[in-house]
């Protein structure tokens, strides 16, 4: 094999060409992990979703219909792949989310009936309305950050941002929390 032209390197792995398929990859490899850092902020997600789009290509060169280049067929790849994970990555927090509140919101509803509120239980249940009444990424932030243990620099690499930019919303959070349990406290309900 002395050729790095793609076309080349596609017919040749048609043919059985194992070691063409590796010129593919070393080819691709780069681009196709740059292009799936662009969705996908974790290194080790992208490693493995760059490995399963060459998989899958492997698999599906039979169906490369070369009316694109190759290059654009495997980016298409890529593609439905990081939307896949970023899909079920969704539904996976939303289902943590929503078990969590599930979680505080029975466990006081327990505690409330075995016994009268004192001071520290309204409270608790203030925080627990206040936490359901944020928007759903300021809830999540503060779940991640208080209740999962993670780490502002984790969170802010996670979310493609600064760490002093989480500080400040999770220090704007706790201000909107502080304020909203106050008002319960008292007897309003912002």
């Amino acid at each position: 094999m002395t050729t790095d032209d793609p076309v080349e390197l596609v017919e040749q792995t048609l043919e059985g060409s194992s070691a063409a398929f590796t010129a593919l990859v070393r080819h691709y490899q780069s681009r196709v992990r740059a292009y799936l850092s662009r969705y996908v902020r974790d290194q080790d997600v992208v490693d493995d979703l760059a490995q399963d789009t060459f998989v899958r290509a492997y698999r599906g060169l039979s169906n490369f219909r070369k009316e694109s280049s190759f290059g654009v067929w495997l980016l298409g790849i890529a593609r439905n792949l990081a939307l896949m994970h970023l899909r079920e990555e969704t539904r996976r927090r939303s289902k943590e989310s929503d078990l969590l509140r599930h979680a505080i919101s029975t466990w006081l509803s327990e505690r409330a009936e075995k016994e009268e509120l004192g001071e520290t239980d309204a409270a608790l249940v203030a925080l627990a309305r206040c936490l359901e009444a944020l928007p759903e990424h300021s809830a999540d932030l503060v779940e991640d950050y208080y209740y999962r243990g993670r780490s502002a620099t984790e969170l802010a690499r996670d979310a493609g941002k600064k760490e002093s930019a989480v500080w400040m919303t999770l220090m704007r959070v706790r201000e909107i929390l502080k304020r909203c349990i106050q008002g319960r406290l008292a007897g309003a309900s912002p």
